[in-house]
């Protein structure tokens, strides 16, 4: 029995009830590689707590100040954060919305729990005390999970970041005075409890309200986005049609003449150039990847066109991992902005296009780069664009970044001496990879 009641007192104490929500939104959100070993600190960490740290907790002990600020509870809090932190792929003004999240639930479970032993008249630490306690944990975030966790969805939180910022911290702020305010052995105020953990309810719908208005306004950028894209396809495709129709129209004219050519050497030089010009259309690029193939092919006829030099060397076999829609998504993008920087250089011998992709062990390293005319201003590691629709062009740089991290890599802008450098890492996975 008292071993019972002991593994119900770690399961209800504080690094418990804050390491659960937090464990949540792990669940839900794409993990690093090696994140498992901070979920296992976290639990071991909270197993020395208990065992060796108990006093920690105690408003009368060393690390509380005036009598209701305890230190501890702030470490405790700040060490799941770090260990989120290590274990999810979030950025940072992102982890502390999930950490401010993860604070609210936890305050107002806290809370609630009390409050249903007190109307139960059950003293506190006792037996019954924990096992309401625990039972009302379960059912809590259950609750929480279904409400809110789950609507994140591995989705990035998309919104301006000095609002995400104030919010987090006022939620913060907040709810630590709400939890100051009722240490652990002041339970009697069950109405000052109640309305903390109202408090802690409204936090929490004001942070996913603003949460899903935010992915509401990318749904909307997104189809938009697509839109603008499509249309810059379809003119992609018109043009390509033209250097077709005018390509078979003077080789229509090339044939005719050559009929009519009596010296042999003058019908070689012809048959030459008719050749070199059929060539253009076989297939340009051949990678491995038949989605790859198709892209690079359709910019190098639109390079071909304009007098712009596109050399590649890819090996596609190694991009599998990705889907068929982030392949265009990122080539595309990337290829289109160099095709417009070098379309705005004027000597044509820098009208150039570089495109690099090969694998170095478990790393694929994608590297572009080209000329560009004028300055770049980086704001975010990202360049600025000087365009009027902001949002469009913007845009595309910001996806090429999303699915960099959407597979676990990383991106590196870098104008220098007027060449625009775009490298790229993506972990290799065993099957993927050689090494």
């Amino acid at each position: 029995m008292e071993l019972g009641i002991a593994l119900l007192a770690f399961l209800t104490n504080f690094f418990t009830q804050i390491s659960i929500p937090f464990f949540m939104f792990a669940s839900v959100l794409q993990r690093r590689r090696y994140g498992w070993i901070c979920g296992i600190a976290c639990i071991l960490l909270n197993l020395i707590v208990y065992l060796f740290c108990e006093g920690i907790y105690n408003p009368a002990g060393p690390l509380t100040v005036g009598g209701w600020f305890n230190f501890s509870f702030l470490a405790v809090l700040l060490v799941n954060l770090a260990l989120f932190y290590g274990a999810v792929r979030v950025r940072v003004r992102n982890m502390l919305f999930y950490g401010a999240s993860a604070y609210a639930m936890q305050n107002c479970v806290h809370n609630l729990t009390f409050v249903a032993n007190n109307l139960l008249g059950n003293p506190f630490r006792a037996d019954l005390w924990y096992l309401v306690t625990f039972v009302l944990m379960i059912v809590l975030y259950v609750g929480f999970y279904f409400l809110i966790v789950r609507r994140v969805r591995r989705e990035e939180v998309t919104m301006e970041s000095r609002i995400l910022l104030l919010l987090s911290l006022v939620t913060f702020t907040i709810t630590y005075i709400l939890s100051m305010y009722f240490l652990p052995t002041d339970s009697s105020n069950t109405v000052a409890r109640i309305y903390a953990a109202i408090c802690c309810i409204f936090l929490l719908f004001l942070q996913y309200n603003v949460f899903d208005k935010g992915k509401l306004l990318a749904e909307k950028k997104t189809v938009e986005q697509l839109m603008y894209q499509e249309q810059k396809q379809y003119a992609m495709w018109r043009e390509n049609v033209e250097i077709i129709n005018l390509k078979c129209h003077d080789l229509k004219h090339q044939i005719a003449g050559i009929r009519n050519i009596m010296d042999s050497e003058e019908r070689k030089a012809v048959l030459k150039e008719v050749e070199n010009a059929i060539m253009i259309y076989e297939t340009t690029v051949a990678t491995g990847n038949s989605t790859l193939d198709s892209i690079l092919t359709e910019k190098y006829l639109y390079c071909e066109k304009n007098e712009i030099h596109f050399s590649c060397i890819a090996d596609g076999k190694k991009l599998s991992f990705m889907s068929e829609m982030d392949l265009c998504t990122l080539f595309g993008n990337a290829l289109d902005n160099a095709i417009e920087s070098v379309s705005q250089v004027p000597e044509k011998e820098k009208r150039i296009i570089s495109l690099n992709l090969y694998a170095v062990g478990n790393l694929l390293n994608l590297h572009i780069d080209n000329y560009y005319r004028g300055t770049i201003r980086m704001v975010n590691d990202l360049p600025e664009t000087t365009k009027e629709d902001k949002a469009f062009h913007g845009y595309g740089v910001r996806s090429i970044r999303a699915i960099v991290e959407k597979y676990g890599g990383q991106m590196r802008i870098l104008p220098q001496d007027q060449i625009f450098n775009l490298d790229i890492l993506f972990p290799l996975k065993e099957e993927n990879g050689e090494g």
